[in-house]
């Protein structure tokens, strides 16, 4: 197995040489089969390892056997670990979210937020994909969800997605390697749980033995086929879409491409805008798709308050900033121009229509420092979408190509090191208001309304 893994790291290009690779371990089979096989390849694919243990404070004194334990694994390895603990019920609530994606969400946070690594190397195997394959098909999934999940996305790497549990399993016996066994996988309280412990058992015995394998190589060839529609479409995208800040695409151009390529640059648009595809569904793509043969100043109203609009030969997809319109010289103002008031969050308040470009609103009650208004400093970071991914202040001005001499001047409102608005630009997604925000932080710039 371990000669099968190594093949499979290198042919996906997942670890280069002299590359830091941070380890998630749980204390599970998955992850302490993960760990064994990275350190018996280190040497020759010439990484080194660290590792990180997160506890998610759900589960007691279980929990705490799972964090000694891989503080007494690391020990035994000679590997730096990193334990950190997190209220994953806390968070569950505070975000309105279920605790197995709040237990997901708090991982990959804390992973983003580990300095000096290269790659993040994770334990999902082959009846994991499985599992994600078809648990994406009966939500509802696209094309792209189906395929499942990626050997190499960005920092993340699974070299275990080539073989099985039961491969796993074999693998730490003949090893002699011992590993915690997790209660709560025990239990169908969530449906990954559902479908791991009941529903694909039924496939195999009932239906075809061969289920997973037969699911993964399926994700495989969707993989494949989405990412031949993703190299169309952005090309497509370069013809078709003009712009930054405000996207127009060209009517008569995106006419001639195929539906699924349109519907893809369509979604590039959005998530271009947005920050991330969350939240955008085939309803609000296909909604901007019929402008295309609607009358001019038709107009559609997305997640994020963004609209799309016929403009003649043109969708202008932008944000909905009707109170002013023109460029904001954020630079220019003092901190005297800014309001903060709290308020109780009122029924049915929709964020996306009370905020523009002077305006922001975010969740007061996720906020854990002393919020301040100041330039920017170093350490300065923000989260980018609702997966947890983190970027240094420093890079996203650098990425935005933001003027080295506009950069001291901009206005950071920071909790801590983290950013919540670079006002003029963005703001971080760690702060957006949910269904269970209880107060709001408004924060408001007094206008310079000269000449206007």
């Amino acid at each position: 197995m371990l000669k099968k893994i190594e093949e499979y790291i290198l042919k996906n290009n997942m670890i280069h040489q002299g590359e830091r690779i941070l380890v998630g371990v749980s204390g599970g089979a998955d992850s302490v089969c993960l760990l064994d096989v990275l350190n018996r390849l280190s040497p020759k694919l010439q990484c080194s390892l660290k590792v990180v243990h997160v506890n998610h404070l759900l589960r007691g004194t279980e929990a705490e056997r799972d964090e000694l334990f891989v503080r007494r694994l690391c020990e035994r390895y000679e590997l730096p670990c990193i334990c950190i603990q997190k209220n994953v019920r806390e968070m569950s609530e505070q975000l309105g979210i279920s605790l197995e994606e709040a237990g997901r969400k708090a991982r990959y946070e804390i992973f983003n937020s580990i300095e000096d690594i290269d790659k993040i190397a994770v334990a999902h195997h082959g009846d994991d994909q499985a599992e994600t394959v078809l648990y994406n098909i009966i939500r509802g999934s696209s094309l792209k969800g189906a395929g499942g999940m990626r050997p190499v996305r960005d920092k993340i790497v699974r070299p275990l997605l080539c073989v099985t549990r039961k491969e796993i399993e074999q693998y730490l016996k003949a090893r002699g390697l011992e590993y915690c066994t997790d209660s709560s996988n025990l239990e169908n309280e969530y449906t990954r749980n559902k479908l791991r412990n009941t529903v694909i058992p039924f496939l195999k015995e009932e239906i075809n033995p061969a289920v997973c394998a037969n699911l993964n190589g399926f994700a495989e060839q969707l993989r494949e086929y989405y990412d031949y529609v993703a190299l169309q479409a952005r090309e497509a995208w370069k013809q078709y879409c003009e712009g930054e800040d405000v996207l127009a695409l060209d009517v008569e151009g995106l006419k001639t491409e195929h539906s699924v390529i349109r519907r893809e640059v369509i979604m590039m648009a959005l998530k271009t805008l947005a920050g991330t595809a969350k939240d955008f569904t085939g309803k609000h793509v296909e909604a901007v798709e019929e402008l295309l043969d609607r009358q001019v100043s038709k107009q559609v109203h997305l997640p994020y308050g963004i609209v799309a609009m016929r403009c003649y030969q043109k969708i202008v997809i932008k944000y909905d900033r009707t109170v002013f319109e023109e460029s904001v010289p954020f630079g220019d103002y003092g901190e005297e121009d800014f309001q903060f008031s709290i308020m109780e969050k009122p029924e049915g308040f929709q964020w996306e229509k009370f905020t523009n470009d002077y305006t922001k609103v975010f969740d007061y009650d996720k906020i854990n420092v002393n919020l301040k208004l100041r330039k920017r400093m170093p350490g300065d970071y923000l989260i980018m979408d609702d997966s947890g991914r983190r970027k240094r202040l420093k890079s996203y001005f650098i990425d935005e190509k933001i003027p080295q001499s506009t950069r001291d001047k901009v206005w950071i409102l920071a909790d801590g090191s983290h950013v919540l608005w670079i006002v003029g630009y963005r703001t971080s997604a760690a702060y957006k208001v949910s269904s269970e925000t209880k107060k709001l932080l408004v924060v408001t710039i007094r206008r310079n309304t000269d000449g206007i």
